[in-house]
């Protein structure tokens, strides 16, 4: 029970309401006054059960004092004032509070220990579930939720550290485990005591040459201190490089304060790295250049900078000698550096000289991308080729539980049984490539507008993302980490792909990243929405409002005005969305007329099916989280098959939107660990349907931004062949987080990668006998994994062609395996070679009639032999080439 201060007795007020404190120097247990006016306290079945309801009492008695008071003091009462100055009602409430969050903390343990399948999430639940009715209690214990559950995603992440590791490795391992985290997650885990004892631990180690000059600044006269000082400066950068940005600056926080004393103690603040030319001071300032860098995109890091920079004698250091600090760094091939310290100096208009570090920063990360990603990418492409290419040929299988056995079986005998890991750890390695790649160009952003340099700046940001393997891992970094739209990093990035003249390619990364920014500030409140909780849809109104922002209009590729009408009409839509049925289905329709009236934003825009695939989960949620629903309710199935086609949401992608959402929340791609721990959805269910809808929106976008008419141009409209896909959980699991990421990056950089000189590779046993596993004969599949001179199969092209003379899948094998028997399927496969190449891409696109039909015709009249070389413009000239030969078209 907690134990409040005594105040003293005020007529004015009952007795349920008198002040409990004035002093700390007097203190009483509180007690129910005589007319029982405290709030009976729901059904306890454990003894923290009934800790916390006795706590939720309390607090409710602590806030009830101070709001009595407060009442009194806004009329006008002065002995209420003083009282409100005295602190004491307010220290009653901060004491309760924090009462109450241990209560629950120990419910949450005692729950989760009774059925250890509960997560967190819903261990709290049925804690706020057992004050339903008693509302008095429940706003206490749902605020006091509240915060215990980020202090126990905190904690669990800092108890995964290894007991007994020495301080650094206790960093490296934070560091892991801290990847994708949310911003606000990642400053709680900073700002715990264990974590900063291993800062200040890492940071006395560092610093350890330095120790002699803080004990004795004369013993420079009696050491090497060229050695020391560089000693001491190097070791901070070589751990601050292996850190992300945060925990490097939090370890630069906390070792600065001893090289800024040796600074001034030692060298009277001239600069510890004022040598004058001497190696020793050369590599202290590269050093310091580095730091930068490392510590670049977290908060207050400009002011680390400059801290860094007076270590070296300030801005009139010479500066000079260390541009080629970005050049090359650590390993072989070299991590190139980015440019933060040298853009800080050209913001104070200092000029170091060297024809501007901030431009020579620029070819060393031209060579980072040739000399490091690049190959990685390579490595990548080729582990993941075969997955690719076998996607393609689902169509063939009559269910997800054949295709994966024989995907599986396939990718084995390529890869090894562990091929999901092998994929899964070189994704990671393009996916940490790409958020570096990401922040050296962020820490460009922070050069004005109106600097001389800006538009060699804006040229240069746009080659890189305009290159193909810059794409690939900018992308899956986009995917992989959330942390990269939130805090200070996020910000220099929305300036970044707000830059004008970004080209196809690059547009298509800053609508990928707008979707991510706008996932991270208003997912939790679309994903929270409650039709029965108008609280609920003011929190998404206010996050929506915070949208509006020229910046995220530049890099949705949308004018400012057309962003601002745009989050309006959502904003219009949310109480109908969180409404009834027919309330609901209203709002979609007005919603979607709305933003085809909007330019930028209709149905056939990027920035309209972002913004549609957020009314989807919205209608979703609101429909959830009012009737305590699960993802395979057929309600919610019902619920998604309406607002797609009322939202227009995917229009016109090669893959149904029920689909993908599918095999997103089906396959678990998004779980509670992944999607809603980094961005901080407390809602397990509805924030996966949210993270689902917004990875279908980033693969339209893709397809539609990246696909160049050569690659992917099938990838994605497998997913809903013959309709096998029914229910939002009953997708398989073949496109579950590895095949997932495949396919969706199939059609972008990586098919730049230049494979012709193995045109071949895909013509092998394993792959004839995965196709014969669909049902096709061995005859057909011997003719069938033949492929293009550019590793196209004619599978796709051939089944589309089936499927325009009204086949289906099974019709279809059944015809190549007739044609098999009559040797007839290799000539087929020949004209749909010379087709698909002429074509391009796989052929699907292939359009049924075309203007040449005619003169193909005649051609073939008078000159039949021609066909042995001709391809089809269409899929009558296809009918045309195969009566020549006397093959039988499908029927």
């Amino acid at each position: 029970m907690v134990t409040l201060n005594v105040g003293t007795h005020i007529p004015d007020l009952p007795l349920s309401a008198q002040p409990q404190a004035r002093n700390a120097q007097s203190s009483v247990t509180a007690q129910s006054p005589p007319e029982a006016t405290q709030p009976t306290s729901p059904p306890a079945t454990t003894p923290q059960a009934n800790a916390t309801n006795d706590a939720a009492a309390e607090h409710r008695t602590a806030s009830g004092a101070l709001d009595s008071i407060r009442l009194l003091s806004a009329q006008g009462h002065g002995f209420a004032r003083a009282e409100l100055n005295d602190g004491y009602l307010q220290q009653n409430v901060s004491n309760a509070s924090e009462a109450l969050e241990t209560s629950i903390d120990a419910e949450i343990d005692a729950l989760i220990s009774a059925d250890p399948g509960l997560s967190d999430a819903d261990a709290a639940a049925l804690v706020s579930a057992r004050f339903e009715g008693f509302p008095e209690l429940q706003a206490g214990v749902d605020a006091a939720i509240e915060g215990v559950l980020p202090a126990r995603q905190s904690d669990a992440l800092i108890q995964s550290v290894p007991s007994g590791s020495e301080p650094g490795e206790a960093l490296y391992a934070l560091n892991e485990v801290l990847q994708g985290a949310p911003m606000d997650l990642r400053q709680r885990v900073l700002a715990d005591s264990r974590v900063q004892t291993w800062l200040t631990d890492v940071a006395a180690q560092v610093t350890t040459p330095l120790q002699p000059y803080l004990e004795d600044p004369g013993q420079i006269g009696e050491r090497n201190y060229p050695q020391d000082m560089l000693d001491g400066i190097r070791g901070l950068e070589q751990i601050a490089n292996e850190l992300d940005d945060d925990l490097a600056a939090a370890l630069t926080e906390a070792a600065l304060p001893a090289f800024e004393q040796v600074n001034e103690s030692v060298f009277g603040g001239s600069g510890m790295f004022s040598g004058g030319g001497a190696i020793w001071a050369d590599e202290g300032l590269a050093r310091i250049v580095q730091m930068s860098s490392h510590i670049s995109g977290a908060e207050g890091s400009q002011a680390l900078t400059n801290r860094l920079i007076d270590l070296a004698g300030g801005t009139s250091a010479d500066w000079g000698r260390a541009a080629d600090a970005v050049i090359a760094h650590n390993g072989i091939p070299p991590r190139s550096i980015g440019p933060a310290l040298f853009v800080e100096l050209e913001r104070q208009g200092v000029d170091v000289g060297q024809g501007s570090p901030v431009l020579a920063s620029m070819d060393p990360i031209r060579n980072g991308i040739e000399l490091s990603i690049q190959p990685d990418a390579a490595e990548f492409y080729e582990l993941t080729e075969t997955f690719r290419f076998a996607q393609e040929m689902r169509p063939l299988y009559a269910s997800d539980t054949e295709f994966e056995a024989a995907l599986d079986a396939l990718m084995t005998e390529s890869l090894g049984a562990d091929w999901q890991a092998q994929i899964q750890a070189q994704q990671d390695v393009m996916a940490s490539h790409g958020s570096r790649l990401l922040n050296q160009l962020a820490q460009y952003t922070d050069l004005p507008a109106d600097n001389p340099l800006r538009s060699d700046v804006d040229t240069f940001i746009s080659e890189v993302l305009n290159d193909p393997v810059a794409q690939a891992a900018i992308s899956m970094a986009l995917r992989a980490d959330p942390a990269l739209a939130q805090g200070p990093l996020g910000d220099s990035l929305l300036d970044l792909f707000s830059i004008g003249e970004l080209g196809a390619a690059g547009q298509g990364l800053a609508t990928e990243f707008a979707n991510l920014y706008i996932s991270t500030q208003s997912g939790a409140a679309i994903s929270g929405l409650d039709g029965g909780n108008p609280a609920t849809i003011a929190a998404a109104d206010a996050q929506l409002a915070s949208l509006v922002d020229p910046r995220l209009a530049e890099a949705l590729g949308v004018e400012p005005a057309a962003l601002e009408s745009a989050i309006g009409a959502m904003r219009e839509s949310l109480p109908g969305l969180a409404g009834d049925d027919t309330q609901r289905e209203a709002a979609q329709r007005a919603f979607n007329t709305a933003l085809n009236g909007i330019e930028g934003f209709t149905a056939d825009d990027a920035a309209g099916q972002l913004l549609r695939g957020m009314a989807v989960t919205a209608s979703a949620s609101a429909l959830i989280n009012a009737q305590g629903l699960q993802l395979d309710d057929p309600r919610v199935e019902s619920l998604l098959d309406i607002a797609i086609g009322n939202l227009e949401f995917l229009k016109s992608a090669n893959f149904t939107g029920k689909a993908l959402i599918s095999l997103a929340v089906g396959a678990e791609l998004i779980s509670a660990t992944g999607f809603i721990g980094k961005y901080g959805l407390s809602n397990a269910l509805t924030g996966r349907l949210f993270a689902a809808a917004g990875i279908a929106a980033d693969t339209w976008n893709a397809i539609q931004a990246f696909q160049d008419g050569d690659a992917g141009a099938g990838t994605l409209h497998v997913t809903a062949a013959g309709g096998v896909l029914a229910g939002v959980l009953g997708a398989g699991t073949w496109l579950g987080p590895v095949g997932w990421t495949v396919a969706a990056l199939s059609y972008i950089g990586l098919g730049a990668i230049d494979r012709a000189a193995h045109n071949n590779r895909f013509e092998t046993d394993d792959m004839r006998n995965f196709l014969a596993a669909s049902g096709l004969s061995d005859a057909a599949a011997s003719v069938l994994y033949d492929t293009t001179g550019n590793a196209v199969s004619p599978v796709p092209f051939l089944l589309q062609y089936a499927q325009s003379h009204g086949l289906s899948p099974d019709q279809a094998i059944a015809w190549f395996n007739q044609l098999a028997e009559t040797d007839q399927l290799s000539g087929v496969v020949h004209i749909a070679h010379q087709t698909i190449d002429e074509a391009g891409g796989n052929g699907t696109d292939l359009p049924g009639t075309h203007a040449s039909d005619s003169e193909v015709a005649d051609t073939l009249d008078f000159t039949p032999h021609h066909a042995v070389a001709m391809g089809a413009q269409s899929m009558a000239q296809f009918d045309m080439l195969l009566q020549t030969f006397d093959i039988p078209p499908p029927a």
